[in-house]
């Protein structure tokens, strides 16, 4: 890829021929044999992977197959996405061909065969995810704090984000027929070109003869993005690397939000179309899907407020640093961050309105009215 071959040249050659110890070097191959001996991949994958894992292990080099393997199977979860709606799809047209028969167990075949759909699709996206953290795992082990490879990795993943981006913006257009959705992806691949490069360019403002600085690599899980505790003690610390971190695991966090609230909605809007086809009241399951929007939603508020204040820190670890040496300018931004979570859990912020208007009480939801709402978010 273009943008990783230009940032190549700030690495020393050191960074390149630098190996990786031979304990790493046998989990990686480890956890690259368990991809092999996993009959549910694809050949592809497998022959891919297969020609990879070949030859040294230099730490540029398990970084580079690490990511690419995740890259893979990242699509492979895609493919098995639109694959499985479109099944659900198919089979749910066949449950009102047996219904209008009255064939009961026709019907109650076909929603058996549904619900073992969903769940071996939940089986399959576990076992992806539990794959990719082990190798993004060893992937942080092969960093091992260098400041050179942690930013080639960025500027490697910021590459990769654009090619998924770009794979599921084309699997949609073929696959979908919800204009919304396409145009979203559509929108989603603008931004991560654009952050793209945004790093490239901040990595290449970077001179090449800047010692090297071994700081901790981050990361965070989704409930310590709006945990006020862990947000003060991340931006007390005053390391700029780590609040950018944060900042952009808090802006990739908003997505994976938003497209999870889609979901819920989604699968309720369906849930109730097939309740209200048998005859029965879907009233419960409206309650309880109420109250997980309403709880992602004011996460989603939360994050979304903290972006914006991350966003007036600055691009790189010295701007942020360097605001953040003021004690005033520092306890200013603790109090907006404090502000932010607290205005996410408003009734009535952003995207927590919307949901808390959609449901409302309302004796008559409809999936209409749950699908409206999916496209205000």
């Amino acid at each position: 890829m273009e943008n990783i071959k230009g940032f190549n040249q700030f690495l020393n050659a050191r960074d390149f021929d630098s190996p990786v110890d031979e304990s790493l070097s046998e989990e990686v191959i480890s956890w690259s044999d368990s991809i092999l001996s996993e009959s549910s991949f694809t050949d592809i994958i497998k022959n891919k992977l297969s020609k990879s894992f070949l030859g040294s292990f230099s730490k540029v080099g398990t970084i580079d197959k690490i990511r690419k393997a995740n890259l893979d199977i990242e699509k492979e979860l895609l493919t098995k996405k639109f694959e499985t709606r479109d099944k659900i799809d198919a089979l749910e047209l066949k449950l009102d061909e047996v219904r209008k028969r009255n064939n009961k167990a026709a019907v109650l075949s076909v929603e058996n065969e549904i619900d073992k759909t969903k769940e071996e699709y939940k089986a399959f996206v576990k076992n992806r995810k539990a794959i990719m953290d082990k190798g993004m795992s060893l992937l942080s082990k092969s960093i091992s704090g260098n400041q050179r490879l942690k930013e080639y990795y960025k500027a490697g993943s910021a590459e990769d984000e654009i090619e998924l981006s770009q794979f599921e913006y084309d699997l949609a257009k073929k696959k979908s027929s919800d204009a919304g959705e396409i145009e979203n992806l559509r929108k989603s691949l603008e931004d991560a070109k654009k952050e793209a490069d945004d790093i490239i360019k901040r990595f290449s403002a970077s001179s090449p003869t800047t010692p090297t600085q071994t700081k901790s690599t981050k990361t965070f899980k989704d409930s310590e993005l709006i945990d006020i505790s862990k947000i003060n003690s991340v931006i007390n610390s005053k390391e700029g690397e780590d609040i950018l971190e944060l900042a952009k695991s808090t802006y990739k966090n908003v997505k994976g939000k938003k497209a999870d609230l889609k979901k819920i909605l989604s699968d309720l809007a369906s849930e109730i179309e097939n309740y209200k086809k048998k005859g029965l009241n879907p009233q419960k399951v409206i309650d309880a899907k109420e109250k997980e929007a309403t709880k992602l939603a004011n996460a989603l508020d939360a994050s979304e407020n903290l972006v914006r204040v991350y966003k007036n820190l600055g691009g790189d670890p010295g701007s942020v640093e360097k605001k953040l040496s003021s004690q005033a300018e520092l306890t200013k931004i603790l109090a907006k961050i404090n502000q932010a979570v607290m205005d996410g859990m408003d009734a009535n912020s952003g995207t927590t309105s919307a949901i808390l208007a959609t449901f409302g009480g309302n004796p008559t939801l409809t999936s209409s009215d749950v699908k409206n709402t999916i496209n205000k978010i």
